[in-house]
């Protein structure tokens, strides 16, 4: 179910609340697997931290949100 909520504030978008958890049945990850995944995680903190991301725009969000539910859907 997706839900729209208008915010209290005027200077605020509105925003879309969608269903995003869903349970999977997937395998442990090894020791070294682990490892990896949490450097990872580490350089990609990292680099947020100093500045390298992309601020995407609600309009795109919305448009790519929109392209993977109807491509899931076909």
């Amino acid at each position: 179910m997706t839900t729209i909520a208008k915010s209290n504030s005027a200077s605020r978008d509105e925003t879309v609340i969608v269903p995003v958890i869903s349970l999977e049945e997937m395998p442990r990850l090894t020791s070294a697997q682990r490892k990896t995944l949490i450097a990872d995680l580490k350089r990609s903190e990292a680099a947020m931290k100093s500045g390298k991301y992309v601020t995407y725009s609600p309009e795109w969000l919305k448009q790519r949100f929109r392209e993977v539910y109807n491509a899931a859907h076909r």
